[in-house]
């Protein structure tokens, strides 16, 4: 906002460099489910490629982000008095156990690091009636995001198979995708002009494979090529949280500077 602020009044008084048109669009954050920027009117923002403030370190860019998706499973057993439940009894939150136990356990993101993809259950809830789980599948690659989703649906398939009097249902939806993905030599551009901003502003490009997504995940998957790029913090989501002064004046510079016309 600062930058645009001054970019506004170099425009007013005829001190700034020249520029294209521009475009700027301020949502939540995504950790609310891309509840933001899925709202966004994309016919008024008519862009070739765009950039994303977003987490990140002085230098740090981001291209690559995980595919991600979230998994519900829902599973209704077969409720019945324990003096009769000998051959009736169905109990839903075992059958979610043996759905976990199936899962392999050094592929979660406390086991994991870089560029490997997990599932992570971060949600469950049961009774003697019924239980629910939910999943996050993550994974750069998409050939092993993929692979992620078609184990999620093999376990509930047999689980369904050796438990019928279950009923045991499997709800998929992705939520975002990988940034690089997207890239092509025809937005290459985007990178190249966030390199060449970082060298005239002596800043060291610090290339990162973010185990998250970003805003520009979802719009990159709209075909608008949108690497992120450092805002200057560190420590997100902690009580550890932090923003030097200077890293966020760097990113403000950055805004600025690619803000100039290219040519």
């Amino acid at each position: 906002m600062e930058a645009s602020v001054r970019l506004l009044e170099s425009d007013r008084t005829g001190t700034g460099a020249a520029h294209g048109d521009i475009y700027l669009s301020f949502v939540p954050d995504e950790e609310i489910g891309l509840l933001g920027v899925r709202t966004m009117d994309m016919a008024r923002f008519p862009v070739d490629y765009a950039y994303t403030l977003d987490s990140c370190e002085l230098g740090e860019i981001v291209e690559a982000t995980f595919n991600a998706a979230h998994a519900h499973i829902e599973i209704t057993g077969v409720t019945a008095h324990p003096m009769n439940a000998k051959g009736n009894l169905v109990n839903p939150i075992l059958l979610a156990q043996d759905f976990i136990a199936q899962l392999d356990h050094t592929q979660t993101p406390e086991n994991t690091e870089g560029r490997e993809g997990y599932l992570w259950v971060n949600g469950s809830s049961g009774n003697q009636a019924r239980a629910t789980l939910d999943i996050s599948i993550r994974d750069h690659d998409r050939t092993g995001y993929e692979a992620k989703k078609d184990l999620l649906r093999s376990i509930a398939e047999k689980l369904a198979d050796t438990n019928p009097r279950a009923t045991i249902t499997l709800d998929i939806t992705d939520v975002y995708s990988n940034i690089e993905d997207a890239k092509t030599p025809d937005n290459q551009q985007a990178t190249d002009r966030l390199l060449a901003t970082m060298k005239n502003l002596g800043v060291e490009p610090l290339p990162l494979a973010m185990r998250g997504g970003t805003d520009g995940s979802w719009l990159s998957a709209q075909g608008i090529f949108t690497p992120n790029f450092f805002t200057g913090a560190h420590n997100f989501h902690s009580i550890y949280e932090f923003l030097p002064m200077p890293s966020f004046e760097k990113s403000c510079l950055m805004v600025q500077e690619l803000m100039k016309h290219e040519g």
